[in-house]
C-alpha cells in the first residue's frame, strides 16, 4: 500500500509540489500577516484569549467537548468536501489554489500566535509537536483531494472522460478523506488536548 501511494506522489509530483508550493505562500503570508499586519494591542488581544483559552483547559472549567468536536469536524471537513466540489468545475483548479493559500495562512497565523504566546518554552514546542501530529492526515488528504480536484477539472474542460466513472472514482476518495478527517477531529479533541491539558 505505501509503495503504491509513493509511486503514486513519484508519477505526480510536479502537481504535488505545486500545491504544496500554494500551502507554504499561505503559511509565509499568515507569518507575516500576524507579525507585520496586526497592531501590538491585536497581538495582545489574541495571546491573552489563548493563555486565557489554556487556563480553562487545564482547570477544566466550562468544556464543552461536544461543541469543541463538532467545530473541529467543520473545520477539517470544510477543505476537502470544497475542494473535491471545486473539481467538477472548469476553473475549479483556480479557487483550490485560493482555498491552499488559505489553509497554509491559518497555520502560518497559528504558528506565529503560539510563538508569541509562548515564546520557545516546553509549552510552544509541545503545540507545535501536537499541530504537526495532527496535520500529518490532514495536509497529505488536502493535497490527494486537490491533485484528484485538479486533475477532474482539466479532464472536464479537455471533454476527454468518462464523466459518470471518474465521478464515482472521485467521490469515493472524497468521502475516505473526509472519514479520516473525522479521526484527526477524534484525536484533536479527545487525545491531543487531554495531552496538553496533563503537561
Amino acid at each position: 500500500m505505501n509503495k503504491v501511494l509513493l509511486n503514486y506522489v513519484k508519477n505526480n509530483k510536479k502537481l504535488f509540489f505545486r500545491l504544496l508550493f500554494f500551502i507554504l505562500i499561505g503559511i509565509i503570508v499568515g507569518v507575516i500577516y500576524f507579525n507585520v499586519v496586526l497592531e501590538d494591542v491585536e497581538r495582545e488581544e489574541i495571546s491573552v484569549f489563548v493563555l486565557n483559552t489554556q487556563t480553562r483547559l487545564k482547570e477544566n472549567v466550562d468544556i464543552n467537548y461536544i461543541r469543541l468536536l463538532i467545530n473541529s469536524i467543520k473545520k477539517n471537513t470544510f477543505y476537502i468536501f470544497l475542494i473535491g466540489m471545486l473539481g467538477l468545475f472548469v476553473f475549479g483548479n483556480l479557487l483550490v489554489y485560493l482555498i491552499l493559500i488559505f489553509k497554509g495562512l491559518s497555520i502560518g497565523f497559528t504558528i506565529s500566535t503560539f510563538l508569541y504566546s509562548f515564546s520557545f518554552s516546553t509549552e510552544f514546542i509541545l503545540l507545535i509537536i501536537l499541530c504537526i501530529f495532527q496535520n500529518i492526515i490532514i495536509i497529505p488528504s488536502i493535497l490527494l483531494i486537490s491533485e484528484k480536484s485538479e486533475k477532474l477539472s482539466k479532464s472536464i474542460k479537455e471533454k476527454r472522460i468518462n464523466l459518470r466513472d471518474e465521478l464515482c472514482k472521485h467521490i469515493i476518495i472524497m468521502s475516505i478523506l473526509i472519514i479520516l478527517s473525522l479521526l484527526v477531529s477524534l484525536i484533536e479533541i479527545y487525545i491531543s488536548m487531554n495531552f496538553l491539558i496533563a503537561f
